[in-house]
């Protein structure tokens, strides 16, 4: 079965929780050990990331890192999860994200996000992302 999840999350206890829902929920799920991993993974098979956030400050989000993570968004869907300052002060559409999901997160809203990019059992959907993320049937 394709990978339909890219799940980056440094936390292991979140990893963890992670790997366990979206496997419950019958998703197929890559997990990465960085986010060169991530964009492997987007070009392998995988139809949607969840990826920790990044950056080396808890209170900015430099110029640098936008660019990266519109980057990995025009690659593959990406939901951002980010327990950072800088996330109340920033919103999904201006990184080109599907989401950006603050911890902690409601796991419900969380799989709202993905289920439009993968189904249970076969691993993937009928959706098709378009160039700002969001699903297209």
């Amino acid at each position: 079965m394709a990978a339909a999840v890219a799940l980056y999350e440094d936390d292991v206890g979140i990893r963890t929780l992670l790997l366990d829902l979206l496997e419950g929920e019958g998703f197929a799920t890559t997990v990465c050990a960085s986010l060169l991993e991530v964009h492997q993974a987007a070009c392998k098979d995988a139809r949607v990331a969840v990826v920790d956030s990044w950056g080396a400050s808890y209170q900015t989000l430099e110029a640098g890192e936008r660019d990266q993570i519109r980057a990995l968004a025009r690659l593959i869907p990406t939901i951002l999860l980010s327990g950072r300052t800088w996330a109340e002060q920033v919103n999904a559409d201006e990184l080109s994200l599907v989401a950006l999901v603050k911890k902690p997160f409601d796991i419900e809203e969380l799989l709202r996000y993905i289920r439009p990019f993968v189904t249970s059992s076969s691993g993937v959907s009928d959706a098709r992302p378009t160039t700002d993320g969001a699903p297209v049937a």
